[in-house]
């Protein structure tokens, strides 16, 4: 275990029958007690997300595991973790499209500007629910269900950031191995109160 260490963590979701992947970025602190380092991220983001993380998700989202890389040193393999199932609870029987997301915003101290990196990160989280949307925006109850989630990611690793520390993570473009050029500490987050698309979801295209 090594302070400063860089782990990218992805959750891997269901959305009805289409993978999603949305992750951030931790920081090594103090780090974990046991001796395998994905482990111990792994066990913190389990930890901290609790039993019912999806409440107020649509009920065809579930959380299958955590994916744990090595960003930075970059040296070991990246591993998958099994959670145990959770689901939304949201009444869903016509979901929105697969591509449709709500967006969290990961706030640093940083101002966003030329030259300026990994000043603001953001999180595309499926799971909408048909009555979690009118025209386009996010209703009430459903902005506080993704601000509930978002809370479970903040409060551990910011607020009591002890052991990993919630960070915006910007890579070099077109590095080959992946190389990390600048990190940030997230201070703040906020919601996007619009249905975004997040094109990686479309069914049919990319992979």
């Amino acid at each position: 275990m090594a302070t400063g260490d860089v782990w990218k963590v992805t959750l891997d979701m269901t959305w009805g029958s289409v993978h999603c992947k949305p992750g951030f970025h931790l920081v090594e602190g103090a780090g974990g007690g046991g001796l395998v380092e994905s482990q111990n991220v792994a066990d913190a983001v389990i930890a901290a997300l609790g039993a019912d993380p999806l409440a107020g998700f649509s009920e065809q989202l579930s959380l299958l595991s955590v994916i744990i890389a090595d960003a930075q040193p970059g040296t070991r393999p990246t591993i998958t973790y099994p959670t145990a199932l959770a689901q939304g609870d949201s009444a869903d029987p016509n979901p929105l499209p697969p591509q449709s997301a709500a967006v969290i915003s990961w706030q640093t101290g940083i101002k966003a500007s030329t030259g300026m990196f990994a000043a603001l990160g953001r999180t595309y989280m499926p799971g909408i629910p048909g009555n979690g949307q009118i025209s386009g925006f996010l209703s009430a109850p459903f902005q506080a269900a993704l601000s509930a989630f978002a809370s479970l990611i903040f409060d551990p690793f910011v607020t009591d950031g002890t052991a990993y520390q919630l960070h915006v993570v910007s890579y070099t473009p077109n590095s080959k191995p992946r190389t990390v050029r600048a990190i940030n500490a997230v201070t703040s987050f906020t919601l996007n109160n619009i249905v975004r698309s997040q094109r990686r979801r479309e069914v049919g295209v990319g992979e």
